[in-house]
């Protein structure tokens, strides 16, 4: 998955679903495609597609995969799965 600027467009806009268990599927706007853990598949409710808000840092949140209990990272243009740490601004997300 790639990362873009912000803008008014939805294929940037992700929304939070809630799913069982206190745990939420990563919606896009534009397509209704989820979050599964790096990329964007079909919604269809496996447990890479379930996330948890996790600790907070500095400027934003942790999103915990429930499926490999990784946390989403920044990493230069695309976004990758590494072992969850709230001190790395790159994995620390916020709207």
């Amino acid at each position: 998955m790639a990362i873009q600027a912000c803008g008014s467009d939805n294929v940037v806009v992700w929304k939070f679903a809630s799913t069982s268990g206190g745990t939420y599927n990563v919606v896009n706007k534009k397509n209704d495609s989820c979050l599964d853990g790096s990329y964007v598949q079909v919604c269809g409710g496996g447990t890479a597609q379930h996330w948890k808000i996790g600790a907070s840092g500095s400027g934003g949140s942790l999103l915990r995969n429930t499926d490999n209990g990784q946390c989403l990272e920044a990493d230069g243009s695309t976004v990758k799965m590494a072992a969850c740490n709230a001190s790395r601004k790159a994995q620390l997300w916020s709207n």
